[in-house]
């Protein structure tokens, strides 16, 4: 039912008709103009993609602070499995990619050229979460349901003309002390990248669908809000700091920046 409202929504005489249009070019197969790659663990999510300055980090006290579950230790423990007291590796995998996703559009939109045949290939190394993205009916996770459903109801109102596809990619972060360790693990040309904020806003939201059986709104002012969040960068001097996180409007102890 929460699918057919969401379609009734852009089915509306007052929906914009431009929702119902695409260019040709994102019909035809051909190479991805970005490439946004993200990865998950229990102590947190990062993303960057090839063709964009930009890469994030979350830490594991950002995610609880935004209301995420997340396991005391580097692993849940075997009650925690038992009793499903954290959010599955899947789950966060997921919100991850739509994390990226978002950041990877949201820079998109400041460039003053922009690209009107976009196809975005998301590179993840989680088959689930690649699964949910295009499918929403492939688990019985209402949670889970919820934040396929945002994601579509996210892209559906993109400014930008975009085709999303998934490829699987088995890669893995290695631990890092500092955000120069990290560059230094991500893209081919880390001098030009540069570490964003990802808005609490946002990430919020992503942590209240996976706690709330109800539907969250998901109408087109909701959906274009979101994309009016600023995309923001980390001041001068990140290369070197320990401060490895990238949340946004932070205000719990250790996550403020400094330059």
């Amino acid at each position: 039912m929460a699918n057919i409202h969401l379609l009734r929504s852009v089915l509306a005489p007052e929906s914009h008709q431009q929702l119902w249009t695409r260019p040709t070019g994102l019909l035809i197969p051909r190479s991805p103009t970005m490439t946004p790659i993200s990865d998950a663990f229990y102590d947190g999510l990062g993303g960057w993609a090839l063709e964009q300055p930009c890469i994030w980090r979350l830490s594991k006290q950002d995610m609880e602070f935004c209301g995420f579950i997340m396991p005391r230790g580097k692993e849940p423990t075997e009650k925690e499995k038992e009793d499903k007291q954290f959010d599955h590796i899947n789950v966060l995998e997921f919100v991850a990619a739509i994390l990226n996703i978002w950041i990877a559009v949201r820079y998109l939109m400041l460039q003053p050229i922009r690209n009107a045949h976009i196809i975005m290939n998301v590179l993840a190394d989680n088959t689930s979460a690649l699964s949910w993205m295009q499918h929403a009916a492939r688990t019985k996770r209402p949670a889970v349901r919820n934040l396929a459903r945002f994601l579509q109801a996210l892209l559906t109102h993109c400014p930008l003309p975009i085709r999303l596809q998934g490829k699987h990619l088995l890669y893995r972060f290695l631990l890092a002390p500092s955000w120069g360790s990290v560059i230094e693990q991500a893209p081919p040309t880390p001098d030009r990248s540069k570490p964003c904020r990802v808005p609490r806003a946002l990430l919020s939201q992503l942590a209240r669908l996976l706690r709330s059986d109800a539907n969250e709104e998901m109408s087109a002012t909701a959906m274009m809000r979101l994309w009016t969040l600023e995309l923001e960068f980390l001041p001068n001097g990140w290369r070197t700091s320990s401060l490895m996180t990238s949340l946004s409007g932070s205000s719990h102890p250790g996550k403020r920046f400094h330059s």
